[in-house]
């Protein structure tokens, strides 16, 4: 009998609940991250449902359109991205180039 032993994990994937995929993944591309894979339901037109997002150094995560008004005075989730310095990044996350949508 061969011992049983634990699957190994290879990634851990946040995912995130936004208002709107596409705002986001615009804001995000500004960091390098590209959409890797989108899942689309026909009844809700064009926009994703949720799309796995992945930068060009290899950090991942998900994000999914959120259910109900997300609060933005609620901090359901922290990212803290290390990314090398460029000046575009620099003016994309400078106000007023983007705000929380209210």
């Amino acid at each position: 009998m061969h011992p049983v032993t634990a699957p190994t994990a290879r990634a851990f994937v946040p995912m995130i609940h936004v208002a709107s995929l596409p705002r986001s993944i615009a804001f995000y591309a500004v960091f390098d991250f590209s959409v890797v894979e989108v899942h689309q339901e026909a009844c809700l037109g064009d926009n994703p449902v949720w799309a796995w997002m992945e930068s060009v150094g290899g950090a991942q995560f998900m994000q999914v359109k959120a259910d109900s008004a997300v609060d933005d005075t609620v901090q359901g989730a922290l990212f803290y991205i290390s990314a090398t310095t460029s000046r575009r990044c620099a003016i994309a996350c400078s106000p007023p180039a983007w705000s929380p949508a209210r």
